[in-house]
């Protein structure tokens, strides 16, 4: 694949108006690159039992390949293998129950580990989360409104670099009904 980037470097400034005001540029350069987009290998299993269970794991390898040596221009960064082990699963106390509401609740969870790559000042920055979910039943219709918490940490505070520490929130909707039926009579 052929990459086609335009480099600008100038200096400029905004004024009250957002008006911007260019000085200082130097000549543009156009960069051509033939691009070779790494390998990945990715496996992963699980066992259970269907609407009640499930307990899974995944690993992901992805090589560096020559892009990392073609677009890196900071002298303390190196791009490494990346890495990612997680695990997680889901339980429904009583899928078949038409009373109680929460034994119709899936309940999610997992964990996740990653080396990211990237290394800053010798220091390789890695990722880890937590996470809980649940996917509530809709009453009268076979789709769910998912909800789905992630507390993570990602980086180091050593070698004088940032950690982040982040918590995410997601919703979402699974519309499982049947939409599109031929009617019996028309």
């Amino acid at each position: 694949m052929l990459s086609t980037n335009t480099k600008t470097i100038s200096t400029v400034n905004y004024n009250s108006n957002y008006d911007v005001a260019v000085y200082d540029a130097l000549a543009e350069k156009v960069i051509r690159t033939d691009l070779k987009i790494p390998e990945k290998i990715s496996f992963g299993f699980g066992v259970g039992e269907t609407k009640k269970w499930l307990l899974g794991t995944q690993m992901v390898f992805q090589n560096v390949g020559k892009l990392a040596d073609d677009y890196n221009t900071m002298d303390n960064v190196v791009y490494e293998r990346y890495s990612s082990y997680s695990i997680g699963g889901f339980y429904v106390p009583n899928n078949n129950v038409f009373s109680k509401y929460y034994q119709k609740i899936v309940y999610r969870g997992g964990l996740k580990y990653a080396k990211t790559g990237t290394v800053i000042n010798s220091k390789e920055i890695d990722e880890k989360a937590i996470t809980f979910g649940m996917a509530l039943p809709v009453i009268g219709s076979l789709s769910n409104i998912n909800i789905g918490l992630e507390y993570g940490q990602r980086g180091t505070t050593s070698h004088g670099l940032i950690q982040e520490n982040y918590f995410t929130l997601a919703m979402s909707f699974s519309l499982n009904d049947k939409w599109f039926r031929r009617r019996g009579i028309d």
